[in-house]
């Protein structure tokens, strides 16, 4: 099995929780599902020039990827979420770039793990 994207810890905790991994997998497949809505609302407010609308996208992202055990995701997000509250637009939307990007870095790496369906 190839090294997983998440926290060895978090994802012995949610085997633990979820023994059957189509549960798991389905727990992975909810936050994918959620996140076009998430990142088109972070998108919104960071094209409008409305801190309060980005940062509560980036605030619910961080909470989704830190119950999911995917840290750096989770602090990829914290930081956009106070680059938001700050109101230094241009910075928050640099960095959701890279955010966007180890998005991606995470979807295959959870495939690859075996903890994404198609």
């Amino acid at each position: 099995m190839a090294l997983s994207p998440i926290d060895s810890a978090k994802l012995e905790e949610l085997r633990a929780l979820f023994p059957d991994p189509r549960e798991l997998s389905d727990l992975f497949s909810c936050f994918f599902r959620e996140l076009p809505r998430r990142l088109a609302t972070l998108h919104a407010g960071l094209d409008r020039d409305t801190p309060e609308l980005a940062e509560t996208a980036a605030h619910a992202l961080t909470g989704s990827s830190a119950c999911l055990g995917a840290w750096e995701i989770r602090d990829l997000a914290s930081r956009v979420e106070g680059l938001s509250r700050s109101r230094k637009m241009a910075k928050a939307s640099e960095l959701t770039l890279t955010l966007e990007a180890k998005l991606v870095n995470l979807e295959k790496g959870l495939r690859q793990a075996g903890l994404l369906q198609e």
